[in-house]
């Protein structure tokens, strides 16, 4: 309400005074936001038949690779190629979710309860019962949990705090969203955020030599062998966030056959060429709050 006022003199056919007002309305959006799904990637490590399949339609969505001769469209078939492939493959992790220790005993109950809700006297025994396996699932959740930080991640320190930090629910959070111009004023706009950013980064990265840096006689080095690349990916770490072009180190992996011979090919024509497709040349910075010394002792 902004501005409220009575009208005593108005004839409205009624004993009451007319009344009028401003409202400001602000309208809230309908629609829902849209959820990535988070594909259940460790499947294509433990599960011979999804893996199967997977590396199934990775080959039939190869088909004509070879073909292609510029780099920036090989490499966007073959990216499609994997993250398309495991989209209709590899099913999505639950989202049981927020309670780890539940259990699809527990589910089910809930599931009758809903059902049962009508007849008062039985909701009530399955509720009864549903909060008496809550606190038996939790418990042994929490017991286990304990145990393997007692036993095996007693010699990882950040693995142990970051089970520690699951259990108990704690969150690293940032206390302020801001940061510092060059004077030292505190910037609060978004623009002038990216601003600053933008302007950190390229101080970061600037190259202030003067001398000529053209190389010249580049002699041609060996070609890269598929053993190499084989090796390369076997090696490389699982579990790791994707990076602009969304393919993870467990899509690498469940590769094999012409589908390394296609990308150890991508790779010298990369090598030979100089031309480096556009995403590969992207960088993805995430901001940390730094602690302050309160934060620290």
């Amino acid at each position: 309400m902004i501005n409220i006022k009575t009208l005593p003199g108005a004839d409205c056919n009624s004993d009451h005074n007319l009344l009028m007002s401003k409202i400001k309305i602000k309208l809230k959006s309908t629609s829902k936001a849209v959820k990535n799904l988070k594909l259940n990637l460790k499947l294509l490590k433990t599960n011979t038949v999804i893996r199967e399949q997977y590396t199934v339609e990775v080959k039939n969505r190869f088909t004509g690779l070879e073909e292609i001769q510029e780099v920036e469209q090989r490499w966007v078939k073959l990216k499609d190629a994997l993250t398309q492939s495991a989209t209709e493959t590899v099913p999505t992790m639950k989202t049981t979710g927020k309670r780890k220790w539940m259990t699809e005993e527990i589910l089910e109950l809930m599931e009758k309860r809903r059902l049962a809700k009508p007849n008062k006297v039985r909701h009530k025994e399955i509720n009864k019962e549903i909060k008496r396996k809550c606190d038996q699932a939790k418990q042994k959740w929490l017991n286990e949990q304990c145990e393997e930080i007692e036993t095996e991640l007693y010699k990882e320190p950040k693995a142990m705090y970051k089970r520690i930090q699951e259990i108990t629910g704690r969150k690293a959070s940032s206390k302020t969203g801001c940061i510092k111009s060059k004077d030292g004023s505190i910037i609060m706009e978004k623009d002038k955020k990216l601003e600053r950013w933008s302007e950190y980064i390229s101080e970061l990265f600037d190259d202030d030599r003067n001398e000529d840096l053209t190389l010249q006689d580049i002699p041609e080095g060996p070609e890269i062998m598929r053993e190499e690349v084989e090796n390369t990916i076997k090696n490389m770490k699982t579990g790791k966030a994707t990076g602009p072009d969304m393919i993870s180190t467990e899509m690498m992996q469940a590769l094999e056959g012409i589908e390394l011979d296609a990308i150890t090919k991508m790779l010298n024509t990369i090598y030979d060429t100089g031309e480096i497709p556009k995403e590969m040349l992207q960088s993805i910075f995430i901001v940390l709050p730094k602690k302050t010394r309160s934060d620290r002792v």
